[in-house]
């Protein structure tokens, strides 16, 4: 009966190569920074990966970078991602309040979670948060370092692969650089 209700997916949905601040991902595709309801994919993303009414699973390792001296002020928002857009806002994956508050810069959680998606995306995008902590006067936020992102179909997680659609880039961008290389060697050969 277990056997039956697994369901892998093993595509990875979350494509690098269209985050809407591309500027924040590392060669690793890790991307580190200081997020509060920062969208990072858009409804075009999600209506083209995601379908209503369906088992997702996310899965991906957290770091914490830096945690302002300030009290934390929120129960939620801690190191993860939400699907917001409509009602109600679907938190996929965060860090919970005793995980964050025991968290020391350099500490890394794994979190996983399956969840199902809305039975309408429309006006829906992938948000992340870290944590955002406030002394009454001023608020800062903690800076978080998001590896190993995964979004696939299905309830059973399987281990970190690029998508598709970033290899492919990664391939065009490798061709661009090689055929501008081939032309400056060609243009200087030509001037001699």
């Amino acid at each position: 009966q277990l056997v039956k209700d697994i369901e892998i997916g093993g595509r990875n949905l979350i494509t690098f190569s269209l985050f809407s601040s591309p500027d924040i991902i590392d060669s690793d595709r890790s991307f580190t920074g200081r997020f509060w309801a920062t969208h990072i994919l858009d409804n075009d993303w999600v209506l083209s990966f995601l379908k209503p009414s369906t088992k997702y699973t996310i899965r991906y390792k957290v770091k914490l970078i830096e945690k302002p001296d300030m009290p934390n002020v929120e129960t939620w928002g801690l190191g993860g991602f939400i699907l917001y857009g409509g009602t109600p806002a679907l938190h996929l994956s965060m860090l919970t309040p005793e995980e964050y508050a025991e968290m020391n810069v350099g500490d890394i959680i794994a979190k996983e979670k399956t969840f199902t998606t809305p039975n309408d995306l429309t006006g829906y995008r992938l948000y992340c948060y870290t944590a955002n902590h406030s002394d009454g006067t001023n608020t800062e936020k903690a800076k978080m370092q998001f590896k190993e992102l995964k979004l696939e179909k299905g309830n059973k997680a399987t281990d970190w692969t690029p998508a598709p659609e970033d290899v492919e880039a990664e391939i065009n961008d490798a061709k661009q650089e090689a055929l501008t290389a081939a032309g400056n060697a060609q243009n200087t050969a030509d001037s001699l």
